[in-house]
């Protein structure tokens, strides 16, 4: 890289949940496809086709989705398949240390 040019990133961000009459974060699993479906939709209309993108595994952490980290991954998987044809770059998929036990990248296989 040239001393010249600068590293630019850009950030996108992604909130599906609502809040319930008690003011507890919500997420229905509509509400989570039709997020990771936007998110794919910003990505592919705004990002570069040499750009590299990173997503963690999105969960449903405070949102009460009574789902595993591995579904949430194998969910975002498959979106990510079943739009493959909008999205021409580099997809990185990120677990954060923190979730190595409780997700097996080799159970997508």
């Amino acid at each position: 890289m040239d001393s010249n040019e600068k590293n630019i990133y850009s950030y996108l961000l992604a909130a599906t949940c609502e809040l319930n009459n008690s003011l507890q974060p919500y997420c229905s699993e509509m509400q989570y496809f039709a997020g990771i479906q936007s998110m794919i939709d910003a990505i592919s209309h705004k990002c570069n086709i040499q750009e590299k993108v990173y997503i963690p595994v999105i969960g449903g952490g405070y949102a009460s989705m009574n789902k595993s980290n591995q579904e949430f991954l194998e969910i975002l998987s498959k979106v990510l398949h079943f739009n493959t044809h909008k999205l021409q770059l580099d997809i990185n998929v990120i677990v954060y240390s923190k979730l190595r036990d409780e997700i097996h990248i080799t159970n997508l296989l």
